[in-house]
């Protein structure tokens, strides 16, 4: 009788604690760090800034009538999808809340795959596009998305603009 007690008990905590995790939207979902509120994200502004960073690029790397059509389809790549990453509307919380924990999972794992799957293969394609454009530059050229490429880059692995680490010493 202890042992199934103690069983049921365990059961009861995980199944608690897992719905009390479900029924709360994270602070990083709701578009808050570290307590704080992260600015929220216009796409017009951001799609400006891709547009700038793309006139910048290009007159840096002078591109030639040559390379236009790869420039194209490099620029194409860049922009973001017309439609949302999640094709399928997602269930309502009322809708998940009458689900069994496991199928709740199923249908979170299904839509996290979704949107994983889209992001890879915009990626693949950006990725597939740069290497496009990056065949048909010079070495002069080359060499300046290089530079431009590693500076960027540095920026989404933990260096800011000045090449110092983002966290600012912190492990």
């Amino acid at each position: 009788m202890t042992k199934l007690f103690k069983t049921l008990l365990v059961a009861g905590v995980l199944s608690a604690t897992s719905l009390a995790a479900f029924s709360q939207t994270s602070p990083a979902m709701m578009g808050y760090h570290d307590g704080h509120r992260m600015h929220q994200r216009d796409p017009a502004k951001m799609q400006a800034k891709v547009d700038k960073h793309l006139a910048d690029l290009k007159a840096k790397l002078k591109i030639t009538p040559a390379q236009e059509n790869a420039w194209s389809t490099f620029t194409a790549a860049m922009k973001p999808p017309s439609v949302p990453v999640n094709k399928a509307a997602p269930p309502s919380k009322e809708d998940l809340a009458k689900m069994p924990m496991p199928q709740r999972m199923d249908v979170m794992r299904a839509q996290r795959k979704e949107h994983m799957d889209a992001q890879a293969s915009r990626m693949d394609s950006y990725e597939n596009a740069a290497k496009a454009l990056y065949a048909v530059l010079s070495p002069d050229q080359q060499k300046i998305a290089d530079a431009e490429h590693a500076k960027r880059m540095g920026r989404h692995f933990g260096q800011n603009r000045h090449g110092g680490r983002g966290d600012h010493g912190k492990s």
